[in-house]
């Protein structure tokens, strides 16, 4: 390897969500992938050497919910609460 050159790879990414294969099957469609792995608790879609595992979170609602969460906290140490 020349000096400087990245030795590592990017082979897989593990989403949480609160209904794994179905989202595991929306990705294969999108991305032209095949779901190798589908239950109630995780789904896995692989192509192109890259894999993407979603697992399931009990009550997860998304990013927004977090954000918000994070914001309500914030407000709360802010104005003294």
């Amino acid at each position: 390897r020349e000096h400087g050159e990245s030795t590592a790879e990017f082979s897989m990414l593990n989403i949480d969500r609160a209904d794994p294969a179905r989202l595991a099957r929306f990705y294969a469609a999108a991305l032209g992938w095949e779901v190798t792995y589908s239950d109630d608790s995780y789904g896995m879609v692989e192509g192109n050497g890259i894999k993407i595992g979603f697992g399931k979170v009990e009550g997860f609602l998304g990013l927004a919910n977090h954000v918000f969460q994070a914001t309500e906290e914030q407000n709360l140490h802010t104005n003294g609460l």
